[in-house]
């Protein structure tokens, strides 16, 4: 049964039995798609923020069998060896599950999984710390914002935020973050132009940033979340930028009701199970992300 405190009550049950299922157990993207870790990890995420677990218990054990011996989770579990970003969504289930073998390998591939690093440039052409080693969306890439983010979050589910990734993580998400408040997907600026912040990204930033908040660059972030919260349509940029305000001890009048309804009227979230799940999490009584 979902928490009493949730504010959708039954209706959680009913929309959590909507989920577009995958054939062997999971959680699609979508109707008839096929069941993906990361989709079926941020349902079940949502079903034990209402206090209903259980609903989704043959997921967590679909999410679980996708495992690999080195502690990687892919995507999908027809390509065991694409889409290892996923392992982070999947550790933080495994976490809130009390699954700690399962955390412990997942960890392990995390910590081994490093993004490109470069010796920065002396002319100034890349402005950013190309020697800060976060998480790329591809093993031998890139570092980008929300693989980094979501490393850093598993690490703290796991219980070891302060692993010596998780800083070099943070370090990472502190240097890209956009100058006047907020974060891109990777970078800061291109060709001498500073780039637009995104919500879903920013808000994802601060998430994992949870230990830094007395940084200006967190408090720009919050800024340009609380600043542009009202024009937000979107039910999964709406969550996220919820859940990371409400992280930053921000205020959110109405917004929780605004998102109640975007998630009620279907029309806005037709088969999209991961705006769903963000809306249920960000509904949720139960925290979910630190801090």
């Amino acid at each position: 049964m979902p928490d009493s405190e949730s504010p959708l009550g039954r209706d959680v049950m009913a929309i959590l039995d909507a989920l577009p299922l995958g054939e062997d157990g999971g959680i699609a993207y979508h109707p008839g798609g096929p069941s993906s870790v990361e989709a079926t990890a941020l349902a079940w995420l949502a079903a034990f923020s209402h206090g209903c677990p259980e609903r989704l218990a043959r997921g967590l054990a679909w999410v679980a069998a996708c495992q690999k011996a080195d502690g990687g989770t892919p995507l999908y579990s027809d390509f065991p060896e694409e889409g290892g970003w996923a392992t982070a969504q999947a550790t933080v289930l495994f976490a809130k599950a009390g699954w700690q073998g399962h955390v412990a390998r997942g960890l392990a591939f995390l910590a081994d999984r490093r993004s490109l690093t470069f010796p920065v440039s002396d002319n100034g052409e890349v402005p950013i710390d190309t020697t800060i080693p976060g998480w790329p969306w591809r093993q031998g890439s890139f570092g980008w914002v929300e693989p980094t983010a979501w490393a850093i979050l598993a690490f703290e589910a796991g219980g070891r935020g302060d692993h010596p990734r998780a800083e070099e993580g943070r370090r990472l998400l502190l240097d890209r973050s956009i100058d006047t408040g907020g974060w891109n997907y990777g970078n800061r600026e291109a060709f001498d132009q500073e780039l637009v912040p995104f919500w879903d990204t920013t808000a994802l930033a601060i998430l994992a940033l949870g230990k830094s908040f007395r940084d200006d660059k967190i408090a720009k972030g919050l800024d340009f979340l609380e600043r542009n919260l009202g024009d937000i349509a979107s039910p999964y940029s709406l969550a996220l930028s919820l859940l990371a305000l409400e992280a930053g001890n921000r205020s959110v009048p109405g917004a929780k009701e605004r998102l109640r309804g975007l998630l009620m009227d279907g029309h806005q979230v037709p088969g999209n199970s991961v705006a769903v799940s963000w809306a249920l999490l960000a509904l949720g009584p139960r925290k979910v992300f630190p801090p």
